[in-house]
């Protein structure tokens, strides 16, 4: 695969920056933002990275292992009940899961 092609990783790209804008957009309060900012700043970055070398699979593991964080966030942090910041993390969390999945199984179908 070439560099710059995945649209799994465009779309893990657009995910981040989504999670990084959503405390402002979604409105989540007080100290659940900053781990959307954080998760967010670093998925953009793992995005970048997998975007930019698409044979080396060890993004995609950590964009899963993101993925998780954030789908069991609202659970640790104590947010679950807030529907709609708690939503926002579990449907970017399952995303950023199955997406490097999905990348990582056509990847290895086009060797």
């Amino acid at each position: 695969m070439r560099s710059w092609t995945s649209w799994q990783d465009w779309t893990d790209l657009v995910l981040a920056i989504w999670l990084f804008l959503s405390p402002w957009i979604v409105g989540i309060a007080g100290g659940f933002s900053w781990n959307a900012w954080l998760l967010g700043a670093a998925a953009v970055v793992v995005a970048i990275w997998a975007l930019a070398a698409p044979r080396h699979m060890t993004a995609q593991i950590i964009m899963g292992l993101f993925g998780i964080w954030l789908f069991v966030s609202p659970w640790l942090f104590g947010f679950s009940s807030l529907s709609g910041q708690a939503w926002n993390m579990w449907i970017v969390g399952i995303l950023l899961l199955l997406l490097p999945i999905w990348r990582y199984a056509t990847a290895n179908s086009a060797y």
